[in-house]
């Protein structure tokens, strides 16, 4: 699958607007904290590798680029067995890796030309993706402080409020928004770089494909593409082999997922996906179904942030545009604001 799609020139224009749908005050619109302008950069820029195989022959090889909180841990652990299996058969050859530079640079522009090479991903709806990965960056700080004392000058102001609250999760989506690094959000340290790279848009495997087919000489044929994409989870175990068999080649010997694999952040012991949900939600109902005067005023952060999310998220339904793009998220794109302000900060590149 090759096509152009649109790419932003300036990245922080869909924070910008994001920032006019928190109501922030026109002179803080635009952060100039280096750091920040760094963190949103990495959003849209971030890629966490995946899991590569060859062919015995080396004429075949098929890359599944990983997107945390999409269905990966499921993906990864099953696909790798099965992959690694193949390997010790001495059918193949399997590979994990960290980043999207490694997992690729094995592949030969000779079977990439020749269309023998496979990259897939998973994605699901961006703002679900980040509720979801909300709750894990969440559950991941809380699981790790159990009985310890902590000093709040070190730790992001969001998390001095209660658990499983409303003002704990706006407070983290408006400080992230505001500002992720100036607001402690987004630390450049190995830990917390790891936590607030789950909440990172979906397109950085696109935008690092991009980079390094530029890096190589633009428009190179021995650089591999996207082939294509599963836009969502339902039953994932089974669905996800056929997707890879429809588009890829590979040994029968990759099938039907058998392993269960949970996470700890899944039983929402603190309830902070309940809330994350509860706000998206509450935030559709009053578009759709209207609300009185007062319960519009009482729930006017949940409708403001979750509006900011849609502007952060532009991109990612841009780019997988077989995931339908909520219609409260077009209210916020159809805006005569929005539209004239990512007109002017765009050009076409042939990115997937």
């Amino acid at each position: 699958m090759s096509k152009s799609i649109t790419k932003l020139t300036n990245i922080p224009t869909l924070f910008e607007l994001a920032r006019i749908e928190l109501q922030l005050p026109p002179d803080r619109i635009i952060t100039t904290h280096s750091g920040d302008i760094y963190a949103i950069n990495k959003f849209y820029q971030f890629s966490q590798g995946g899991l590569g195989y060859s062919s015995n022959d080396k004429k075949s090889y098929m890359a599944y680029l990983r997107i945390f909180k999409a269905g990966n841990d499921q993906i990864r652990g099953n696909l790798l067995a099965q992959l690694s299996s193949l390997a010790t058969d001495k059918k193949g050859t399997a590979w994990d890796k960290n980043t999207l530079h490694e997992l690729i640079a094995t592949i030969p522009s000779s079977s990439v030309s020749a269309n023998e090479t496979c990259i897939i991903t998973v994605v699901r709806d961006p703002i679900t993706h980040f509720l979801s990965a909300y709750n894990e960056i969440e559950w991941r700080h809380e699981d790790r402080i159990r009985g310890q004392t902590l000093d709040s000058t070190y730790i992001p102001k969001y998390r001095l409020l209660q658990n499983g609250t409303q003002e704990r999760y706006v407070k983290f989506v408006t400080d992230f928004i505001q500002g992720p690094s100036s607001n402690g959000i987004y630390r450049n340290k190995p830990r917390g770089i790891e936590e607030i790279t789950h909440v990172f848009s979906m397109v950085g495997p696109l935008y690092e494909m991009d980079r390094l087919r530029k890096k190589k000489q633009q428009g190179s044929n021995g650089m591999p593409r996207l082939t294509a994409y599963m836009s969502n989870m339902t039953n994932l175990d089974d669905a996800f082999p056929k997707f890879l068999h429809s588009n890829c080649r590979l040994p029968k010997e990759v099938t039907t997922f058998t392993k269960k694999i949970t996470h700890g952040s899944q039983g929402d012991e603190f309830n902070f996906y309940k809330i994350a949900k509860k706000i998206w939600k509450e935030a559709q109902d009053i578009q759709t179904t209207g609300l009185d005067k007062e319960e519009r005023i009482s729930n006017s952060s949940s409708f403001e942030v979750s509006r900011a999310l849609c502007a952060i998220h532009a991109m990612d339904y841009s780019c997988y545009d077989d995931i339908p793009v909520p219609k409260f998220c077009q209210g916020v794109y159809m805006q005569d604001h929005f539209r004239e302000r990512i007109y002017n900060a765009t050009e076409t590149s042939a990115i997937s």
